[in-house]
């Protein structure tokens, strides 16, 4: 198995980058260490702005939202990047970034949803997932998921990315814990209709529930959602 990189992204990036100049470039007669040095300093301010501007509370200001929006965007993007063989670009600003997109999840509108985008995306780093248990973003996520009328706009995007980074962050046991409840199953159960990557994800988190909380599978048998839930899971294994 692959060892995980543990230099900060930035740093790794760089030596990448040093190695390719000195060994393959043929522009290295031109200082090539010296542009590597440029790019890490330019990658790692341009990363400090991005968290900087999304600790900022939302702001009132339409346009000023719209570009809040915007660096959740670019987060979620380049968040995408770390996986779970990577160390993530943002693990060196993980406490601050995490707490800033878990605020942002109650915004509403695109900022909320991307948000909950760039937290799916970070959320396939281990060191991003153990954040998220930390900054008491689960409770952030379930809060979400419980507020939003089944059949609305966040059905869309806002939902699915939430319950993608549920999912993810699940893989620690201690973060089940805490989502494996009769709340969390109870709002689940109206987004299980239909063919849909909601559908799909929300069954997910049901059946960990239910492997975990004996009264979530009380509630699935009380409901008579058993034999949907398991064509929902058939479906499910059809898409992997």
């Amino acid at each position: 198995m692959a060892e995980v990189d543990a230099r900060p992204w930035h740093e790794s990036k760089g030596l990448e980058l040093g190695n390719w100049l000195q060994n393959k470039c043929p522009q290295r007669q031109f200082g090539g260490q010296a542009k590597v040095d440029g790019l890490v300093r330019t990658l790692t301010a341009a990363h400090e702005r991005l968290v900087s501007l999304l600790q900022t509370a939302p702001l009132p200001a339409a346009h000023a939202r719209e570009l809040q929006a915007a660096a959740a965007s670019v987060v979620a993007a380049i968040g995408v990047l770390g996986g779970s063989k990577r160390r993530s670009p943002f693990a060196a600003w993980s406490e601050p970034l995490i707490g800033a997109l878990s605020h942002h999840l109650a915004a509403g509108g695109p900022l909320a949803e991307q948000a909950a985008t760039a937290l799916g995306n970070l959320s396939t780093s281990p060191e991003m997932r153990i954040q998220m248990l930390a900054s008491k973003t689960i409770a952030a996520m379930l809060a979400l998921v419980k507020k939003c009328p089944p059949a609305g706009e966040a059905d869309e995007t806002l939902l699915p990315n939430t319950l993608a980074a549920l999912h993810n962050v699940s893989l620690l046991p201690a973060a089940m814990a805490e989502i494996a409840t009769v709340e969390t199953a109870a709002s689940l159960l109206p987004r299980v209709s239909g063919p849909t990557p909601l559908a799909r994800r929300a069954v997910g988190i049901l059946s960990k529930c239910a492997t975990r909380c004996p009264e979530v599978v009380a509630l699935l048998v009380s409901r008579g959602v058993v034999p949907q839930l398991a064509a929902m899971l058939e479906i499910g294994r059809a898409h992997v």
